[in-house]
């Protein structure tokens, strides 16, 4: 089997921006028996009603290097612009017409434009290196690096900031709310773990992060404000916003989201996305508690840009330990591919699942059951936990938690503007 170039992209109706990458095996469209039917590399399946059991299929003829079009169904028509055919050979652009599914034949992007580029961007930050010129090419650290984290930094001043208290801690360190003693303004302040900064490669590359998450400017992205070494602490500078996640809410609530809280919490976490991948900015690590919210508006907010990256490049502890949230990760990640905005996307899929049924997709008693529920199983079906949601909210998370990332839909625009368009009948 080899890729042809080509891909099927839908373009109107349920699953709108879903990619299917052609073949030259023979391909089977059709309906899915539920919302859990996987696609195959020979089976692209929709969860449409309009839709024939088995309704069409694509065979590729090597010699002419063309597909042709298979009509089968004996209830459903099937349309090649807007023309009733029983077998059509395609052209590039030609729209396939299936039930209320349109799909249109493309040229597939080349794979180094479809993996996501780090910008260069003009440095926007007070410091301009965190480590002189010898200290990178010697690839030292800092002789006065902290090894480990007090108990408390509650008090403590670093540079020009007062911290206050501590607002929470996870696996790559502890924030806490500060005040710039000179301006009299607060932030967030979040100090990196010693861990995590392993060697001065990693420093470097955490600067180059911060710097370019910095660049975004969006009412639902915490912006970074500037990035320091004091007193043996690397810490970053960040707008300060309710120090409540998603996954606090989560965890007090146990229970599912109501449609609505639903479709607001996805609509601003997707318009975040998109305005980061649109920037050639992949976050790698979105979940609940990279997503603060402010009750009282239900406004979010995603944070960790720039640590995401840093994780990215020592997933593994110096123990074998995963860093990171499995629950959340593409099942590509486990398996050693880079991350692109597909990975973003399955995780917007697990978050989506969690708040309609109050429960993860994966779940194990450890790491690695989580790991293998990710790679092998589908979680059940959301109405077994909440009866009350949408079908094409369930059929756009099942698209959004495609095993195989070329099946995944993959533009944040593309998912905002079809939930936008289904909550209209809510």
């Amino acid at each position: 089997m080899f890729n042809s170039g080509y891909q099927l992209k839908v373009v109107e109706g349920p699953g709108y921006g879903r990619v299917l990458p052609l073949s030259s095996e023979e391909i089977s469209l059709g309906r899915a028996v539920d919302a859990q039917e996987p696609c195959t590399p020979n089976r692209f399946v929709f969860f449409e009603g309009t839709v024939s059991r088995v309704h069409a299929r694509l065979l590729w003829e090597d010699r002419h290097k063309i597909y042709h079009l298979q009509h089968l169904s004996k209830t459903n028509q099937t349309r090649v612009n807007e023309k009733v055919i029983q077998d059509k050979v395609l052209q590039l652009g030609d729209r396939i017409g299936m039930g209320k599914l349109l799909l249109e034949v493309q040229k597939a992007p080349k794979a180094d434009h479809i993996r996501s580029n780090i910008l260069e961007l003009p440095p926007v930050l007070r410091a301009n290196s965190l480590l002189s010129p010898d200290e990178a090419e010697k690839a030292v650290l800092p002789a006065n690096l902290c090894r480990e984290l007090p108990a408390d930094l509650a008090g403590r001043k670093l540079g020009p900031y007062q911290l206050i208290k501590e607002l929470g801690r996870g696996s790559v360190g502890r924030v806490y709310l500060g005040r710039h003693t000179s301006w009299d303004l607060t932030y967030a302040i979040k100090i990196l773990a010693p861990e995590v900064i392993k060697d001065a490669s990693v420093l470097q590359r955490f600067q180059m992060e911060a710097k370019v998450a910095s660049s975004l400017r969006h009412p639902n992205i915490i912006q970074v404000v500037d990035i320091c070494v004091s007193d043996g602490f690397v810490f970053l500078v960040m707008e300060c916003m309710s120090p409540r996640s998603l996954q606090t809410l989560i965890d007090e609530q146990k229970r599912p989201f109501t449609n609505k809280r639903i479709i607001s919490i996805l609509e601003q976490l997707l318009s975040a996305l998109e305005h980061a991948h649109l920037h050639g900015i992949v976050h790698r690590d979105v979940k609940p508690g990279n997503i603060l919210i402010d009750e009282s508006k239900d406004n979010i907010a995603l944070t960790d840009f720039s640590i995401a990256k840093v994780k990215d490049g020592a997933r593994m502890t110096s123990t074998g330990v995963l860093l990171g949230t499995v629950e959340y990760m593409a099942p590509e990640l486990f398996e050693g591919f880079s991350a692109d905005p597909r990975a973003d996307m399955y995780a917007v899929g697990v978050i989506l699942y969690e708040l309609m049924t109050g429960i993860p997709p994966f779940r194990g008693r450890n790491t690695a059951e989580v790991v293998k529920a990710q790679l092998l199983t589908l979680p059940a079906h959301p109405k077994t936990y909440n009866p009350h949601v949408p079908d094409w909210l369930v059929e756009l998370d099942f698209l959004l938690l495609q095993k195989n990332p070329d099946h995944r839909l993959s533009s944040a625009r593309d998912v905002r503007n079809q939930l936008l368009a289904y909550s209209q009948s809510l």
